[in-house]
């Protein structure tokens, strides 16, 4: 699933950046099969007043929820927000391991008494969504841009599976291309580009540094987003 989440998500840049509303709206309801990975990613539509776009995305996701409550019936959503508040309350055991999802709800896992966890992360979900707008507003750079909301929606998401972090890979790709294009820290972008595609395959299949193992994806993606935030102010 994360594979096909991070194919439709690739097909929904490109798109976008194209200018193709109708085939941006397309991928972007596919990629709401992992909807952990598009929240943020999805409102640059909103944020670029592509209303067309919207419109479209709200018509085919309709369509698709229709479909989907003929099948099996209306009651599925139902319970479907049942199971998702299930797995929220009991992650552990659904799979669902908070110390091991890699992004700021690991962080305050492991700082702050339990109770305030979700609360703390739907905020800083919220300022996210407030922060991508803000940034959707301007004219710059739109890999960047892109790469930048991508890495955001990764650190702030209330769930992450350890493989939804191999999506950082294309934020890391849109940053070294930035710098091709553009110059200045190419040097960093590179080691970025690096990490994130030889590192987590030598990790896995070596079996080395078990710890590190756990844990890279979180400097990889908090190193990468404010590498790629201050590019983006540089060239404001």
């Amino acid at each position: 699933m994360t594979l096909l989440g991070f194919l439709f998500l690739i097909e929904y840049y490109l798109a976008m950046r194209a200018g193709r509303n109708s085939r941006a709206a397309v991928w972007l309801i596919a990629a709401a099969i992992k909807p952990q990975l598009i929240l943020l990613p999805a409102l640059i539509p909103l944020a670029q007043r592509r209303w067309r776009l919207v419109v479209l995305a709200l018509a085919l996701g309709f369509l698709v929820g229709l479909g989907i409550s003929l099948s099996f019936g209306f009651h599925i959503w139902a319970d479907y927000y049942r199971l998702l508040r299930q797995v929220g309350a009991h992650g552990e055991a659904y799979g669902a391991f908070p110390m091991l999802m890699d992004n700021l709800r690991m962080i305050l896992y492991w700082t702050v008494t339990p109770a305030v966890v979700m609360p703390l992360v739907f905020l800083a979900l919220l300022a996210g969504g407030i922060s991508v707008f803000w940034m959707w507003r301007s004219d710059r750079d739109f890999d960047l841009r892109f790469g930048l909301t991508v890495l955001l929606g990764l650190f702030l998401a209330p769930h992450l599976n350890y493989q939804d972090t191999l999506i950082a890979i294309l934020p890391a790709a849109l940053g070294y291309d930035f710098a091709r294009r553009k110059g200045g820290r190419l040097v960093v972008f590179q080691v970025f580009m690096l990490t994130a595609t030889f590192l987590p395959a030598a990790l896995i299949f070596t079996g080395y540094f078990p710890m590190l193992q756990l844990i890279w994806p979180v400097p990889l993606i908090v190193g990468l987003a404010a590498v790629c935030a201050f590019s983006l102010r540089k060239r404001a």
